[in-house]
């Protein structure tokens, strides 16, 4: 932020540890579906 960049944030508490980005989990799912809408417009 401090280089004046878009970025976004966001955790998920998932009980799968921090690959938990590789099981279907909706929450998780969501985000990076509205993160692709986001960048791809």
């Amino acid at each position: 932020m401090a280089a004046k960049k878009d970025v976004s944030y966001l955790e998920i508490d998932a009980p799968q540890g921090h690959d938990a980005f590789l099981i279907p989990i909706p929450r998780y799912l969501q985000a990076f579906g509205n993160y692709m809408n986001r960048i791809t417009l």
